[in-house]
């Protein structure tokens, strides 16, 4: 018997972020110190910032299930969003999701019942919204930033739909359904879908709201035929491109010059994509496993999660090359940048911890 979990490997770490670390200088006039502080969570998934309240959120992948030779047994576990205090540097706080109708998750040729455990996770800190979608459950759910619990009312079902990324702003929510092969526009206030937009086995998402774009990956992970990352017109919700990229792209906007960041993580190639003639104009060999990038505007530095190979790579946005590679302790899952102080926080996966990188200009 072994538990399964719903994203990716392991970790151990249990420092606190007043005891850090400090990573061996780097090239590129940028030294990181390491620390760790705790995430509220047991294996810990997506996370968002909302830097209108100080507050990040965590999701826990913990899989509620054991497999066995007669099959598969779910538990009914605590399935909370953990809220965490960047003041504080501890948790402060939790969203419950047990309330919401479980789904169903297909094991082997069977359907079996599902709580709503968050994979994805999107803060709208002006609408003061947040959303998260539970990959294996097959919901979405809406709630305001400042909730505790989660109602029926919150959840947006969407059988065999498997969603994944999710991006949030300006009171709108963009979901990635990959086995639905399309990604729905909601909106956060009215918790309805207004529209939908087609693409093959979509993946992870990211907004350009000054060019009207969403980026979206995809994985073809049974064929692996398909590549790229599609560009969706935000007004007119239709696909206007597909850029061929590595399989299992993930990308991120820079907010500053639009340029697109795709990281893959089945080649460890991150493909520079121009906003205006969306193309690929450089690819960065990371030589490793980047689950998905992190984009600081204000400092040019971009950040990649090595999931299987324990760090983390540094990338100058504006020359689109690696910057340093600081090893962690943990295998860090998901990283998120605060733009205020440039303080960047990653989930560890199968951990109880945060991992936080803080620059500085030596």
């Amino acid at each position: 018997m072994h538990r399964l979990s719903i994203l990716t490997a392991a970790l151990v770490i249990v420092a606190t972020f007043a005891s850090p670390g400090v990573a061996p200088a780097e090239p590129g006039g940028w030294d990181f110190r390491l620390a760790s502080m705790p995430a509220g969570v047991t294996s810990g998934g997506q996370l968002a910032i909302d830097e209108h309240r100080g507050k990040l959120f965590v999701t826990d992948n913990t899989f509620p299930a054991t497999t066995t030779k007669e099959g598969l047994t779910v538990q009914k576990p605590n399935i909370d969003v953990s809220v965490v205090s960047l003041a504080a540097r501890r948790p402060v706080g939790s969203i419950d999701l047990s309330d919401q109708p479980w789904g169903l998750f297909k094991y082997q040729s069977v359907k079996v019942p599902m709580p709503q455990i968050a994979d994805g996770i999107a803060v709208d800190s002006a609408a003061g919204a947040l959303v998260t979608t539970s990959a294996h459950a097959d919901g979405v759910s809406i709630v305001r930033a400042d909730a505790r619990k989660a109602t029926p009312d919150d959840l947006l079902a969407y059988p065999g739909g498997h969603p994944m990324g999710v991006v949030a702003a300006g009171g709108r929510a963009w979901v990635a359904l990959f086995s639905a092969n399309k990604v729905v526009l909601l909106d956060t206030a009215t918790k309805r879908q207004i529209a939908q937009s087609s693409v093959f086995s979509p993946t992870l998402v990211s907004l350009d709201s000054a060019r009207h774009r969403l980026y979206v990956g995809n994985d073809d992970h049974k064929n692996r035929r398909r590549n790229f990352v599609a560009v969706i017109d935000t007004r007119t919700n239709k696909v206007v491109k597909e850029v061929s990229t590595p399989s299992n792209s993930r990308p991120t906007v820079d907010p500053v010059t639009g340029r697109v960041f795709a990281a893959s993580f089945d080649t460890g190639e991150v493909s520079v994509i121009d906003p205006d003639s969306l193309r690929v104009v450089k690819t960065i060999a990371t030589r490793s496993t980047p689950n998905q990038i992190a984009v600081d505007g204000k400092r040019r530095l971009g950040y990649l999660a090595n999931l299987d190979n324990r760090s983390i790579t540094v990338i100058d946005l504006d020359t689109a090359s690696v910057l340093a590679v600081v090893k962690t302790a943990a295998r860090v899952h998901t990283l998120a940048v605060d733009q205020r102080t440039g303080i960047v926080y990653g989930s560890q996966y199968r951990g109880s911890g945060i991992t936080v990188l803080v620059p500085s200009r030596r």
